[in-house]
């Protein structure tokens, strides 16, 4: 454990027992992770109640005086939502079918290989707060705010809005660079429209699902029609 992290735990008062740091300790735990410890990771870590939120407290406080790379606050997660069904049917829109689904096997890996070189350093962001909704409209107007709102103001260069096409297709939203080039569309669907059982990958559930065959015929219809 750094010997500022160290500090800050044991001059804070928390109450911590000497079992509880070596637990913190034992964990490796240094500055900059302890920047992001959360209510659950101390919770793993043998923490008591009080001492924790004492401790998630002054995480909170330091993380919001805290300027962000651009890499952190892509790496930002707004709070989970849940959205309430209201209603079963999904439209069948669009003309095209891929002629296969398949999993992006090296996505993640292609995603760390990434170098972030921006300077520039950022607030926290704010999210939105709420937790609740119904339908795909709520979903639509949490995703408006929390990821396209947060993504223009971190990516000048790109819009994430509900800019439409020249082309048919009411699409929930646009990812444009410097307002010419459409790079893709994008579509909000709920997360109960396309429920996988567990340890079953998403191909096997598209060839199975009717669901899950119009939502893909639908968003590849419009990445078809817009060239993308």
């Amino acid at each position: 454990m750094g010997n500022l992290t160290l500090y800050l735990i044991k001059g804070k008062n928390f109450g911590l027992s000497d079992v509880e740091i070596d637990n913190i300790r034992d964990n490796v735990v240094t500055g900059y992770n302890f920047l992001r410890l959360n209510n659950e990771i101390l919770k793993e870590c043998g923490i008591q109640l009080g001492a924790r939120a004492s401790l998630v407290e002054l995480i909170n406080n330091l993380n919001n005086q805290r300027l962000l790379t651009l890499e952190e606050a892509l790496s930002c997660i707004p709070l989970s939502v849940s959205i309430e069904k209201l209603t079963k049917s999904v439209l069948n829109l669009g003309d095209h079918v891929p002629d296969d689904v398949f999993l992006w096997d090296d996505f993640l890996e292609r995603v760390n290989q990434y170098e972030f070189i921006d300077e520039i350093r950022y607030q926290r962001l704010q999210f939105s707060c709420s937790r609740a909704g119904i339908g795909e409209m709520s979903a639509q107007t949490i995703f408006e705010f929390n990821i396209c709102e947060v993504l223009n103001a971190l990516l000048p260069d790109y819009r994430f809005s509900r800019r439409s096409t020249k082309n048919p297709g009411d699409l929930d939203f646009t990812y444009y660079f410097v307002q010419l080039t459409l790079l893709f569309p994008i579509e909000i669907k709920s997360e109960y429209l396309l429920e996988i059982e567990e340890k079953v990958q998403f191909p096997e559930f598209y060839k199975n699902s009717a669901k899950a065959k119009a939502v893909i015929k639908q968003i590849f219809s419009y990445m078809t029609e817009n060239e993308c």
